[in-house]
């Protein structure tokens, strides 16, 4: 049981850095890009605006994400 929890862990954080690290590039290229077409003033607040959206995405996520490993974690251990 322990062992299947260990290899989706392994597996959903292989190369999590090095992903991680390449959208950080593709990011600052794209804010850039923004800064050009709007001015620094106006991507300032565009960037800010979609970073608290994804923000919020992101906490939803993580506490589906928690609520479902926790369930499956109390379904493997009870068996």
């Amino acid at each position: 049981m322990s062992e299947i929890m260990s290899l989706l862990f392994d597996e959903y954080t292989r190369n999590l850095f090095a992903r991680k690290m390449e959208e950080t590039k593709i990011a600052q290229a794209r804010y850039q890009q923004l800064k050009e077409l709007a001015g620094e003033e106006i991507a300032i607040e565009i960037w800010d605006t979609a970073v608290n959206e994804g923000a919020i995405m992101q906490e939803e996520c993580f506490q589906a994400g928690l609520k479902t490993g926790i369930a499956l974690a109390l379904d493997l251990l009870s068996q």
